[in-house]
């Protein structure tokens, strides 16, 4: 028979919200690739948690490689200047 902490948590919804901000930070590392340089869809979906979305974006830039070139300059103008600080990974054409 399981124990009554057991069937608490079985029944229990997870929150990330819940979790600690290290392991939410190797959660969305893993979630928030790019790929075909589109924004990943974690990003997109954590645009309305403010206390999320600044942590998923800080980590975007800093382990996405990005190609600043002819075509992408005119983007760097629309980029804030934090997310432009925590750019780790660039590329310039």
């Amino acid at each position: 028979m399981p124990s009554s902490t057991a069937a608490a948590l079985a029944t229990t919804r997870l929150s990330l919200r819940t979790i600690p901000y290290e392991l939410r930070d190797k959660i969305f590392g893993d979630c928030i690739e790019l790929v075909g340089g589109k924004t990943p869809p974690l990003v997109i979906a954590l645009r309305s948690n403010k206390e999320m979305y600044p942590q998923a974006l800080e980590l975007y830039y800093k382990i996405n490689f990005f190609t600043l070139d002819g075509i992408t300059k005119d983007i760097l103008k629309k980029v804030s200047r934090k997310a432009i600080a925590n750019t780790r990974n660039l590329c310039i054409e």
